[in-house]
Order: structure tokens, then sequence, then C-alpha cells
């Protein structure tokens, strides 16, 4: 298994690989592209990273690589949701393939795969201390460490606040994690251990939502970390919040939103 680690002689450069697929070459059930240029000079150069979450009816899943046209430098068949396939600064590509989905939240369970500059398996890396990883990110950070995300549930009597409420629901929490080059989780922070319910929806919030009626109920939904240039984590709640968190202390610096 490889280890994350900043390795400068390895540089993914799609167009200087491949020429373009011919159409007639495409696989029948290749999901269908259409660009519209808005602005021609500001189209930028370079290639286009993109992946499948949801084929629909016609479609299948796919990771690919397109010129600003839509033509495929290279893709890669799937067999289930692809979520941030990207290049890493290290120049190893990164996918996450879905394994399970989940039912109380957006994504599913992931073990972050890695891609050489020969589109070869390059290795996997897990969350770590029990833990499953989430899809929607995974960032290499400058000294070969990466920051990731993942859920567990939490037993909590809501009862005591929602009328009707299960006393022993399982409700969602959200960790974070960093790793290092040898996966040794080295931060974790965990979305319980800083909010109450009240602190995270507010005194009346949760007592009318009807969710609060489920026995498993969505309490995060993570979409991306993002080390900042202070070196504290910025972190996206979807349809929520922003935080900032302190990467020493594990504090809420700030919230935006909420």
């Amino acid at each position: 298994m490889r280890t994350i680690g900043l390795v400068s002689s390895i540089v993914v450069v799609a167009s200087a690989l491949f020429a373009p697929a011919a159409k007639a070459q495409m696989p029948a059930n290749f999901p269908g592209l259409t660009v519209t240029t808005y602005n021609s000079n500001a189209v930028a150069p370079g290639s286009i990273f993109m992946s499948v979450t949801d084929p629909g009816t016609n479609g299948a899943f796919y990771m690919m690589i397109l010129t600003n046209d839509a033509s495929a430098l290279w893709y890669q068949a799937a067999t289930n949701d692809v979520y941030d396939f990207k290049p890493l600064t290290d120049g190893y590509l990164h996918s996450g393939q879905l394994f399970h989905t989940y039912s109380y939240t957006g994504g599913g369970d992931v073990t972050h795969q890695l891609l050489d500059n020969n589109y070869s398996p390059a290795g996997t890396v897990p969350a770590g201390n029990g833990y499953v990883a989430d899809c929607h990110d995974f960032q290499l950070l400058p000294n070969g460490h990466v920051l990731l995300i993942g859920y567990y549930k939490t037993q909590m009597n809501l009862s005591q606040l929602v009328p009707g409420a299960y006393p022993n629901a399982l409700l969602a929490g959200a960790v974070i994690q960093e790793l290092d080059d040898q996966q040794n989780v080295v931060f974790q922070w965990r979305t319980w251990d800083h909010f109450t319910v009240n602190s995270y929806y507010g005194p009346y919030g949760y007592a009318t939502n009807p969710v609060a009626l489920n026995p498993v109920i969505d309490g995060f939904h993570l979409n991306s970390v993002f080390m900042d240039t202070d070196g504290n984590l910025l972190v996206s709640n979807f349809g929520m919040d922003v935080w900032k968190i302190n990467r020493q202390t594990g504090q809420i610096m700030w919230r935006l939103g909420g």
C-alpha cells in the first residue's frame, strides 16, 4: 500500500499522453456532454476533471478527463458513484468510489483511491481510529499529510427535546481527520464534541423539524474541509453554515450562517 507523500517527479498532464478519443470509440453508455461557451476569451487552458455521481437512466458511472470542447482525453468506467475525482499536488489522481450509500445524509462510505501517471492503482487511504471515510473531500497538505471526513452516530434521548421523538435516537455526527504520511491519525475533530443539539440548531429550530421524529437523523452533511493559510481548518456544512476550526485546540473560531 502506497502512503501519501509529496512526489515531485510525477506530473499528470493528460493532454500530453492521450489524443481525444474518437466519438465512434466511445462506449454506448458514456454520458452525453454539452458545452456552452458564453465568453470564448475567458476560457482557460488545461483539462477538465469530471465524474458521474448520478447516471440517470441512460448513462453509467465514469471518471473522465476532458478538453474544453468535451472531447475525452481519458476515461474509466466505475461500478458506483464517484466523488472528488481530481489531481493532487504530488501528481497522483484521487477518486472516491462509494461502496455504501448513506440513508440519513448525502454521500457514502469510501476508501480513497489513488492512480499514478499511468492511471494505474497506486494505493488507498482509509480513515483511521475505526471510522470509515466519506466520499465528499480529500485534501493533500504540503507536508504530505491528508485531510478527510467521515460520519458516526451518537445515541441521544430526543424525546426530552421534541414530543414524540425517539428516546434512543441515533443522531449522525461528522468526524474530520488529519493523517500523516504513514496513515496515522494526528488530528481528529468530532462535531458532537463541540456542539449540543440546541447550540447547533437553536432552541426552537429542532423542535419544529419533522426529521427529529426519525430513528436515525441527519445531523451534519460536510462537503469540504480545507486548510487555511494560518494552518486552521475551514469546513463547509451543506445547506447550513461554514466553520473555522482551530487545528491546535479544536475550538470553533467562528461560524458563518447557521
